[in-house]
């Protein structure tokens, strides 16, 4: 669907006095769309306003923004768009590939395969459409240094795909800090716009959450900012259009014999991830994926393998 994205609006459009529109602006509002993406609490922080005219300002950017109902028919031919993951066994899993317009998470150990499935996406959403893909970049922000040019490249030439234009392709940047992720989040959705781009990765978004909010008194400050990171990025999911591939630790909740295994974030992202994977370690190269929460997709799991070409099937 050609559809696009969101079309941009100029704040002047709002009829706003001129004073109010200044502060917009110098907090790094562009746009009515750029107000869209962030909650009243965000803005009236940024630039000082009362909720009031907050609010009033939020109202204002919902009407110029609107783009209408979409019938379900339109919808449907949206959520039917996927990337394909290279590997077949994970695409019969996921119905043919991750689905444009929701957030994905995959979490697993250490070593489970995450980095190297979100490094392929990066590669597989550059394919053309007859091949699995969109044809369109891939926006990535690692937060753990994961990102290997030289292993992008292996997976592209293995694909047939020439490594300097794939990796051209691909706008990464490494970030290091909870408020430098924070801010690249907010970027991003003009970078999706800006470079065409098909997909938006995070590798891992909660790893620096969990490094800078440590212990019980600071569970729910750490709780609150990965919900808003999220919903941030459900928004750009849903507005731009694109798949939106986040990656998660697993935490280890010992008390019976069996351990507990879940996520990082927990309820938080499990509320607002639309699919949620477990990856893990099975014998030598091969891994298992297994899907934990999906409301589109059947519960399952399956056997993929990490090669130096990248993940494919047994």
């Amino acid at each position: 669907m050609e559809e696009a994205a969101l079309q941009e609006h100029e704040l002047s459009l709002l009829g706003l006095k001129r004073r109010i529109i200044e502060k917009l602006v110098r907090a790094g509002f562009a746009t009515v769309e750029d107000l869209l993406y962030h909650s009243s609490r965000e803005i009236m922080d940024r630039t000082g306003l009362p909720k009031k005219v907050v609010d009033d300002i939020l109202s204002r950017a919902a009407v110029i923004a609107d783009s209408g109902f979409k019938s379900a028919y339109e919808m449907l031919i949206t959520e039917k768009m996927k990337i394909t993951t290279g590997c077949k066994n994970l695409d019969k899993l996921l119905r043919g590939g991750i689905e444009v317009g929701n957030i994905t998470e995959v979490f697993g150990e250490h070593g489970s395969g995450k980095s190297q499935f979100a490094m392929q996406l990066s590669v597989m959403v550059q394919l053309p459409p007859k091949d699995g893909g969109l044809g369109k970049k891939a926006i990535y922000i690692d937060t753990e240094g994961s990102f290997s040019s030289s292993r992008i490249g292996a997976i592209a030439k293995f694909r047939g795909l020439d490594p300097n234009i794939v990796l051209s392709r691909i706008i990464y940047k490494r970030v290091a800090g909870v408020f430098e992720l924070l801010y690249s989040i907010r970027k991003a959705a003009k970078l999706v716009r800006d470079h065409d781009a098909g997909i938006l990765i995070v590798d891992s978004l909660t790893a620096p959450f969990r490094l800078e909010y440590q212990g019980l008194a600071a569970l729910a400050e750490r709780q609150q900012k990965i919900e808003g990171a999220l919903m941030k990025l459900a928004r750009i999911a849903s507005y731009e259009e694109i798949a939106v591939l986040i990656t998660n630790q697993v935490v280890e909740s010992p008390g019976t014999k069996k351990t507990n295994i879940g996520s990082v974030g927990g309820h938080v992202i499990a509320h607002v991830s639309n699919l949620r994977i477990l990856f893990r370690k099975g014998v030598g190269n091969k891994r298992i994926a297994m899907i934990e929460d999906s409301s589109f997709i059947p519960l399952g799991e399956t056997i993929f393998v990490i090669k130096d070409r990248g993940i494919t099937d047994p």
